[in-house]
């Protein structure tokens, strides 16, 4: 135990793993020839939190190897949830291989992720925040893990080995910078279990706080800062899910561009909550052309549809 205070609570785990220094030379086998890796996870949990977050740290000392995170949920699902760019995309658990004289190359099984991947059996969900780990699978066996992949090392841009390709997929270049030697690197993901799918328990928006994190940030203290009061929000954003994405000056220097987006599959409402009321309020597309107009206020209520991006526009 490395914390234990009123916020929250953490334990360091360190372990090694003895594993292949590289490809033997004939690149279609693991060298016998073994060194150690040494891992270490900060696990944490706040007082209040719903999720657990783990840091994980290490020096890479292996060659082309890939190393993951591995989650079992013991759920019985065929597909899982993967946030995308503006979406939330479901993507198939089983994935049927080509007969062997077609095609000789395994089937992809990983998928892209941004925020999170998740499954759920309709009754209970696990979800996997990430920050900054694109890739991710779910295992087709009794476990159904979320394995996230924390670092892949390559010798090659491309090279066709015998027993997994049948040629290249593109030039044989070497990278041998890409097997990430000698690096110390620091993987940041979160465990959020949770009731019902994700978007029926707000574990999206968990995992963009976790994501987000918390920014302190230094203020001066004068007579004046006693009147501010203890909570306050340029903007405040209350749906299950409608995602803020950006808040940003718009292009024409006139006025601020708020973005929302929807990957659900059902309709939401968004109330947004402002600072102040501006003078002028209106939807706008994605270029910040004025769309419709919107009555002025310190309150909003938007109706975000279905896998829909929503932009309004204050001035």
């Amino acid at each position: 135990m490395i914390e234990n205070s009123q916020a929250r609570a953490a334990y360091k785990v360190s372990i090694t793993m003895n594993l292949p220094e590289s490809l033997d030379s004939t690149n279609q086998a693991r060298s016998s020839v073994k060194k150690p890796l040494v891992i270490e996870s900060v696990i944490s949990l706040g007082a209040d939190s719903r999720r657990v977050d783990i840091e994980t740290t290490l020096v890479n000392t292996v060659k082309d190897h890939r190393l993951r995170a591995v989650f079992p949920s013991y759920l019985d699902v065929d597909t899982s949830s993967g946030e995308a760019q503006f979406d939330v995309v479901d993507h198939p658990v089983f994935i049927k291989q080509p007969p062997l004289e077609l095609w000789k190359e395994d089937q992809p099984k990983q998928f892209a992720q941004k925020s999170f991947s998740s499954v759920s059996d309709g009754e209970r969900g696990l979800t996997i925040a990430n920050n900054g780990l694109p890739e991710y699978e779910v295992t087709p066996d009794n476990e159904r893990a979320i394995a996230i992949t924390l670092l892949r090392s390559v010798a090659y841009l491309s090279t066709g080995y015998k027993n997994t390709r049948q040629s290249p997929a593109g030039p044989i270049i070497a990278t041998p910078e890409s097997q990430m030697l000698g690096r110390k690197m620091v993987f940041k993901y979160s465990i959020i279990p949770h009731a019902g799918k994700w978007n029926e328990s707000h574990a999206q928006r968990e995992a963009h706080a976790f994501v987000q994190g918390m920014k302190a940030m230094p203020v001066l203290y004068t007579s004046k800062s006693a009147d501010l009061p203890t909570e306050l929000s340029f903007i405040n954003v209350e749906s299950g899910n409608a995602m803020l994405s950006s808040i940003k000056c718009c292009e024409d220097g006139k006025g601020y561009s708020i973005r929302l987006w929807n990957g659900s599959e059902s309709a939401v409402k968004a109330n947004v909550s402002l600072f102040k009321s501006p003078a002028k309020i209106c939807k706008s597309n994605i270029r910040e052309d004025c769309l419709e107009e919107i009555k002025p206020g310190k309150e909003l209520t938007l109706d975000v549809p279905a896998k829909k991006i929503e932009t309004i526009k204050l001035a």
